[in-house]
């Protein structure tokens, strides 16, 4: 923990031997209570994703992280992994794609690096996934995670339905 971070309030005594020690009758060691309050961050992420898409649809993510603690989050990093049957439409202007930008689908990683969150501090981050035409008809679930310095990982989840499209009959 960085020492600005933390508020160290402490007193120790070896002896009480003056003059108001005696008159009191007191005298040797003396307890003195000693406070350590640790300022830390609390970081929070949380995910929402479009519910319901058909093949050829795109899914819409939203994270929001932020950091209601007492101190600053340093090193704030987002990731997630593209699902299968799914390939990245936008990340935006901070995000990242590994290990290929130029294809970046199913099986990628999307970072996201934010830095320092200070407290009280709030970010969203929004990107989209086009749903493959021959994509399987099943949930896809975007498991997000925020890393920073101080803190174990957070998760969160953001589960989408793929769904077949209306059908459609042409009488000719």
């Amino acid at each position: 923990q960085v020492i600005d971070d933390l508020l160290v309030a402490q007193r120790t005594a070896d002896s009480f031997s003056d003059d108001r020690g005696a008159a009191s009758g007191r005298s040797g060691p003396v307890a003195v209570a000693s406070t350590l309050v640790a300022r830390i961050p609390a970081t929070e992420i949380s995910a929402n994703a479009t519910k319901e898409v058909i093949r050829g649809g795109q899914i819409g993510v939203d994270v929001v992280v932020s950091n209601p603690g007492a101190a600053t989050a340093t090193g704030a990093v987002v990731e997630t992994v593209i699902p299968a049957g799914t390939q990245l439409l936008y990340i935006g202007s901070q995000g990242a794609c590994s290990p290929d930008p130029a294809s970046c689908g199913a099986g990628s990683t999307l970072s996201w690096t934010l830095g320092n969150l200070v407290p009280g501090s709030q970010q969203t981050i929004s990107y989209a996934l086009s749903v493959k035409e021959d994509a399987a008809l099943r949930q896809r679930r975007q498991v997000v995670t925020l890393t920073t310095n101080e803190e174990d990982p957070q998760i969160a989840l953001a589960t989408t339905s793929v769904v077949a499209g209306a059908l459609r009959i042409d009488k000719s």
